[in-house]
């Protein structure tokens, strides 16, 4: 997977992500917190159609067009057909190193989906005992 950013991606080839984040971090000036402060920043608020969906099926289409469509939102399934995550991509300030605002994910990043046209929303068991 390449570096969020096209600066990133040009400078830095394919990298693992974490090895990526490091060097972004490093480069932008920014604490650690300070620069994940502005990435989640940069990121889209959760669309409502993921929590009125919980427990229920929702088509890749619908679920990418409420990310920002095509090539902004990248989901990922397990099994193909259970929400996994949501990749986006982020432009970087040439300046400063720090995210800005949401881009059009490149070709390598939008290969990541791996999920049918399908896509259940899971929901998880909020009744959990505690180990002693």
């Amino acid at each position: 997977m390449l570096c969020p950013g096209s600066l990133m991606n040009l400078v830095m080839g394919e990298l693992p992500l974490t090895i990526c984040f490091t060097f972004i971090i490093i480069i932008s000036g920014l604490s650690q917190p300070d620069y994940f402060k502005f990435a989640l920043s940069a990121m889209p608020a959760t669309p409502s159609i993921v929590s009125a969906n919980l427990g229920k099926t929702v088509s890749k289409a619908d679920l990418i067009e409420a990310y920002g469509g095509d090539d902004f939102a990248v989901p990922q399934c397990e099994s193909s057909k259970y929400l996994n995550q949501i990749l986006n991509c982020v432009s970087i300030d040439t300046n400063t190193g720090a995210p800005q605002k949401l881009v059009k994910c490149p070709d390598v990043v939008v290969k990541e989906g791996d999920c049918g046209e399908e896509i259940q929303i899971a929901t998880f068991n909020n009744n959990l005992k505690s180990v002693d």
